[in-house]
């Protein structure tokens, strides 16, 4: 089910989410999940430099990635409620709507995207494999 689910699509590419303005949300939340992983008491780890650690990577945006999709149901029927219960005038529930979407969305959109590019890094990174490899047997 989790790649049904988690697996990038057909129609999904980094230039689609870069037109969406992922890198513009990331640019002005640059450590939004680093703060989150600290609160969480999650150490963050150094993928840069190296290629075992890439599944990691994956496992995280996953994760990161389902606590926004239960997240924006929640919050949806929160405000909902407090509309409801005459909390909220019809203005703050739109407010409140669009800032639901804007922390449940974007995130959602930065996790697949970031997705996308580690599988282009793990391609990279088993061609690297392949040719050491091949470089060592011959």
């Amino acid at each position: 089910m989790s790649e049904l689910v988690f697996a990038p699509k057909r129609f999904e590419s980094e230039r689609l989410y870069e037109r969406l303005g992922v890198r513009l949300f990331q640019y002005y939340v640059p450590t939004g999940g680093r703060l989150v992983m600290r609160l969480a008491g999650l150490k963050w780890m150094g993928f840069r430099d190296n290629d075992l650690l890439l599944p990691q990577l994956d496992f995280i945006t996953r994760y990161f990635e389902a606590i926004h999709w239960l997240a924006l149901p929640a919050l949806a029927a929160l405000a909902f409620h407090l509309y409801s219960a005459g909390r909220l005038s019809p203005t703050l529930l739109a407010l409140a709507l669009l800032a639901i979407l804007g922390f449940t969305v974007h995130p959602i959109m930065l996790q697949r995207y970031n997705r996308i590019r580690l599988r282009r890094a793990q391609g990279a990174a088993w061609a690297r494999r392949q040719r050491r490899q091949a470089s060592t047997t011959s």
